[in-house]
């Protein structure tokens, strides 16, 4: 993708939002889940999964789901915006993947218990 001129770069973008356009909206399903059981979590209280362990285990549900859509929408702009080029990406978005993918599975696992 050497020396594409700016419509071709637009043209190929958009070429691929089409092409991952399942990938965003299974992002934004989880999203709409974590919502949910966030919700649920305080106020709703529908699937009680307070009852299923102490209080971490609907934390660590709902913190699984914002995690897979924390890296689905980071995976989805970076095979579409970024047209799939490391060099395309700023660092301290790479450092903030990193940073998300430790604290998240570092609270899924035990090891960082807050």
């Amino acid at each position: 993708m050497e020396n594409l001129t700016p419509e071709e770069i637009l043209e190929e973008i958009n070429r691929r939002r089409d092409r991952f356009k399942n990938l965003r909206f299974i992002s934004w399903a989880f999203l709409l889940v974590f919502f949910f059981l966030l919700a649920d979590m305080f106020f709703l209280r529908i699937l009680n999964l307070q009852n299923y362990g102490d209080f971490r285990t609907p934390v660590n549900v709902t913190l699984f789901f914002i995690y897979v859509w924390g890296n689905l929408y980071f995976i989805h702009d970076f095979l579409t915006d970024k047209m799939a080029n490391t060099s395309n990406v700023p660092v301290m978005n790479k450092i903030g993947l990193l940073g998300w993918n430790v604290v998240c599975l570092g609270h899924l696992f035990g090891f960082i218990n807050a």
